[in-house]
């Protein structure tokens, strides 16, 4: 496939391997794709992404890309750049990947200068995506202090897509904002992915939220999978009683635009 496989993930901790924060955790995503992946704090969301970031090693299973091993958490060196640009992340405080001393255009050119664009080039490239997200002149020669939280993960996930990375993981991305603006970050994302052609993985405890986003939903619990399907029958007709306790535990709904 074309995309990223997820087999039989496991992950555990301590020296016997007491702690199991994964266990066999199995999805996949095709490009251009979208996958939700639900569950409360501790389920293994944040391993899963770590893992495919190349931050932790699994225990066992793999990872596959276009269906060939892929082993991030051994790379170094040029390789790291190379996994950069197939994936990147944005998380939930856009302060982990924003300098607070740069100005929001220097900051999303110096990530496109540092994989291959001319000087030139990644100027041009920052501002066509700070106008992509909705960031105009004044915004973009501001410092990240200077903007509201809404306009900070706009400005996040500029930068992140500057090196044209074919996945984005988001990191309960707008888990910090209002409901007014997490729908206005969430029409954005769509939008983004029609004109950029980039596959989303959405960590997220909030099923209302991957409503927005995706295609196909994946529900962790204690670090295995419960559920898994489409992201309308996961909602509509969940199988298992903890899909049913997340879903009962959303407070509201927030209507999806339409293009």
């Amino acid at each position: 496939m074309s995309g990223i496989e997820v087999r039989e993930l496991r992950k555990t901790f301590g020296h016997r391997g007491e702690v199991v924060a994964l266990d066999g955790v199995s999805f996949s995503v095709e490009q251009g794709g979208a996958l939700g992946l639900i569950g409360e704090s501790g389920s293994g969301k944040s391993t899963t992404a770590r893992i495919l970031l190349g931050l932790e090693r699994p225990t066992s299973g793999e990872v596959l890309r276009d269906g060939v091993p892929y082993e991030p958490w051994r790379a170094s060196g040029r390789q790291r750049l190379e996994r950069a640009r197939s994936i990147q992340i944005v998380f939930q405080d856009p302060y982990l990947s924003l300098n607070p001393r740069l100005r929001i255009v220097d900051a999303v050119r110096s990530a496109a200068e540092l994989h291959g664009l001319t000087r030139a080039d990644a100027e041009r490239r920052a501002r066509e995506l700070l106008d992509e997200v909705g960031l105009g002149i004044r915004e973009s020669q501001s410092t990240p202090r200077a903007l509201s939280g809404g306009q900070r993960q706009r400005a996040a996930i500029a930068r992140a897509l500057a090196v044209r990375p074919r996945f984005l993981i988001l990191d309960e991305a707008v888990a910090a904002l209002d409901v007014s603006v997490q729908a206005q970050i969430l029409n954005l994302l769509n939008e983004l992915r029609r004109a950029e052609g980039v596959g989303f993985l959405f960590i997220t405890h909030n099923l209302a939220v991957v409503r927005y986003v995706t295609d196909e939903a994946v529900v962790l619990h204690r670090g295995c999978v419960v559920e898994l399907g489409p992201t309308e029958r996961v909602l509509s007709a969940p199988e298992h009683p903890y899909t049913r306790d997340l879903l009962a535990a959303v407070p509201g709904s927030i209507t999806r635009e339409e293009s």
